[in-house]
């Protein structure tokens, strides 16, 4: 993901939050309280592009939202004396800074190990399986990710006992077996937006 240059807004100089919901993050750049100035803000949002389903991919792709929310990942509102940031958005988690920390904790990986992670779809290129191989190879830890548009939500059926369960995102660890590459552990993420 690109580096996110930030200019910033003036804020009153009461200590109490301005009154509001503000959409705080568009197309996956920043707009409030702070505005991006990033190059390639403007053009990714004139493309109504998704940066993380972008990079998840390694092509582009048009945010998939409806209308009335496009391109809006997360929203600013006020929490009692503080503003606090909502993720609105359930691709705005595939994002590597949301993504890496969540595979540390849920993998038990430490800070010192190096994580290589990719999209299930991605996987199917030979690129990225040679980069896969490599990663290991040099002694980091790979994951593949599920999640609806990239490789879809990985379901259990319903049985007598339970429901049918789908999951967000689904994390598996990817290791190698001779000259290929097999499956691992695995973890589930459920991120609740408030879309």
């Amino acid at each position: 993901m690109a580096k996110r240059n930030l200019v910033r807004i003036t804020q009153s100089k009461s200590n109490s939050p301005p009154p509001g919901n503000f959409i705080s993050e568009w197309f996956g750049y920043r707009v409030f309280p702070v505005v991006s100035s990033a190059k390639q803000m403007v053009p990714t949002q004139a493309r109504r592009e998704c940066p993380f389903l972008s990079a998840a991919i390694g092509e582009p792709r048009e945010c998939i939202k409806s209308e009335a929310s496009k391109g809006v990942c997360t929203i600013n509102t006020v929490s009692g004396t503080r503003r606090d940031e909502w993720v609105v958005c359930p691709y705005r988690g595939v994002e590597k800074d949301i993504l890496e920390p969540a595979t540390r904790r849920l993998f038990s990986v430490p800070t010192n190990t190096q994580l290589h992670i990719v999209s299930a779809p991605s996987l199917a290129k030979k690129e990225t399986q040679s980069k896969t191989k490599l990663a290991l190879n040099k002694g980091k830890r790979a994951f593949v990710f599920f999640q609806d548009k990239l490789g879809g939500e990985i379901s259990l059926p319903k049985t007598d006992q339970s429901p049918e369960l789908s999951f967000d995102i689904t994390l598996v660890e990817v290791v190698a077996d001779r000259d290929a590459l097999t499956i691992g552990k695995y973890g589930i993420l459920e991120i609740q937006t408030m879309d």
